[in-house]
């Protein structure tokens, strides 16, 4: 599928489709500059089996059988996500206990405002969450216990867009 070009300036009226976009918008010098869409009932957020929670294990003390979601190196440790029971069998301590929405778009890694425009949305329905961009798609990952309502706010978010014409 060829993305069509877009003429103009996005703007708060339309933004990336959730459902509908194979690629958000690459943003270059304030110009959008492709995009492209999914069939309208191919959905694309998705949520992913099991609780999750960050963990955070100095290097030297990493144990060797962990299978981590995420694993992000910071001066102060390693940060992992892993599924709650793997680190309860760990016996290690946790934050933020979460469900994993799985935002099934294949975006470029220098996409600008799809991520900042689903935490806004969030935000809005006062749910934090965490961001991931691995390379080909990006995660949400929300209190345990709001999945079902994040999963709403993401449909919302694409009905609108899908209604929207640029």
């Amino acid at each position: 599928m060829q993305p069509t070009a877009w003429q103009g300036e996005p703007d708060d009226s339309f933004w990336p489709p959730l459902y509908m976009l194979r690629q958000v918008w690459i943003i270059g010098k304030g110009k959008a500059k492709s995009k492209s869409r999914f069939s309208e009932n191919e959905s694309t957020a998705k949520l992913v089996e099991g609780v999750y929670v960050f963990v955070t294990i100095e290097d030297q003390a990493i144990p060797a059988d962990i299978v981590p979601r995420m694993m992000f190196r910071e001066q102060e440790g390693t940060t992992f996500i892993m599924l709650k029971s793997e680190v309860e069998r760990h016996q290690l301590d946790f934050a933020f206990p979460c469900r994993m929405i799985n935002l099934d778009v294949h975006s470029s890694l220098d996409a600008v405002g799809f991520i900042a425009h689903v935490a806004s949305e969030l935000a809005k329905h006062e749910m934090g969450g965490n961001p991931v961009s691995a390379f080909f798609h990006d995660h949400s990952f929300v209190p345990d216990g709001r999945e079902t309502q994040a999963l709403k706010v993401l449909a919302q978010i694409a009905e609108r867009a899908a209604t929207t014409k640029p």
